[in-house]
């Protein structure tokens, strides 16, 4: 659900202060690339499941679902850095342009 709501959410965003193509781009792709991995992922446990369920699963059948789900983790993580670069200026290393006043004793 997260996925789709992707582009009605680029419609709302697109327009506001400090918020260009150039950010919102590497996070769309960003966002494809780990719905497909994560996808991938899905379709392997749904395999394990079935092909091992009266016998064991064999170690290396765990160990590369495990590796891929870490892998997932991964670019779901860099895909919310990269989405959180879209509103947020200080992530991205730049100045709000606001000015915050000095405290007065």
């Amino acid at each position: 659900p997260t996925y789709f709501t992707g582009e009605p959410a680029e419609e709302v965003v697109e327009h506001m202060p400090g918020v260009s193509e150039s950010v919102i781009g590497p996070h769309e792709e960003s966002a494809e690339a780990s719905l497909i991995t994560a996808l991938v992922l899905a379709a392997l446990a749904l395999a394990g499941l079935i092909l091992y369920r009266r016998r064991e699963i064999p170690r290396g059948f765990t160990l590369g679902t495990l590796a891929l789900a870490l892998v997932v983790t991964a670019m779901m993580a860099w895909t919310a850095h990269l989405g959180g670069r879209v509103r947020h200026v200080e992530i991205r290393g730049e100045s709000a342009g606001l000015a915050v006043p000095a405290e007065k004793d």
